[in-house]
């Protein structure tokens, strides 16, 4: 359902969840934490993202240039 500590561990090279946190951040990983703060990803996503079939999406927002 969730990867473990060690899938984390394997994935990341990192073994502290802040770490892990940010290196998930940085590429654009969706996680979220336990109460612990410990990050959270499931199988079927990590999956998916690994294959390619999840692709990072643009941030949408205003065109402020368009703004004068």
């Amino acid at each position: 359902m969730f990867l473990s500590r060690a899938e984390l561990f394997a994935l990341t090279g990192y073994k502290r969840p802040n770490h892990i946190a940010r290196w998930l951040e940085s590429r654009a990983w969706h996680f979220d934490r336990t109460v612990c703060g410990w990050p959270v990803v499931s199988k079927a996503y990590a999956e998916a993202k690994l294959s390619g079939v999840v692709t990072p999406t643009a941030k949408v927002g205003p065109n402020l240039g368009a703004v004068r």
